[in-house]
């Protein structure tokens, strides 16, 4: 990818930052141009630490619009559904003066419902997981989810999620297509 490209990665916390980082290396991207701004432990939650800062880094990515920036979103829905985690997203913009992104922006969002750990018990190859619970246990530290970043960058490659994969995910790989074309230009 062109050396010139610069992506923020916005997160809650070091698991969603190597994710998203791991996937995007793994589609090509240089770690050189991968910056991770993410929620810092016993400063408030991390969902927190994403809504908060969305609106400073979209200013950010408008301020650059001549050079290929982008930004990439990942925050757990929690109890919520993936539409309205979104919502609480846009409304934080709106409350801080700033507008919303739009579908013309190089902004791409990996909302997993409820938890990452959901998307990684799959991506390990559990075929039931349920999207509407927390608490798949995964005894692996963040370093150790290549296989399962790995298996997820072949699927979206191939256009299509085994099985019955999560909602959630399957969104985030349309997302991902959507993004890719954007900042390829």
């Amino acid at each position: 990818m062109s050396s010139g490209v610069s992506i923020v990665i916005l997160c809650e916390d070091e698991q969603h930052g190597f994710f998203a980082r791991h996937f995007l290396q793994c589609k090509g991207w240089d770690s050189k141009n991968l910056r991770v701004e993410k929620g810092t432990k016993g400063k408030g939650s991390g969902e927190q630490f994403v809504r908060e800062n969305l609106p400073l880094e979209l200013n950010r990515l408008r301020q650059f619009r001549g050079e290929a920036r982008a930004l990439v979103v990942v925050t757990d829905a929690d109890n919520h559904s993936v539409d309205d985690r979104i919502d609480m997203l846009r409304q934080e913009c709106t409350k801080q003066g700033v507008e919303p992104w739009n579908s013309d922006e190089p902004v791409f969002f990996l909302i997993p419902r409820w938890e990452i750990q959901n998307w990684l018990a799959y991506l390990s190859g559990d075929p039931a997981v349920d999207e509407g619970r927390a608490g798949y246990a995964t005894n692996k530290f963040a370093s150790d989810w290549r296989p399962e970043v790995r298996n997820l960058v072949e699927m979206c490659g191939r256009g299509k999620l085994d099985g019955k994969p999560p909602d959630s995910l399957n969104r985030a790989c349309g997302e991902y297509k959507r993004f890719h074309k954007m900042v390829r230009k």
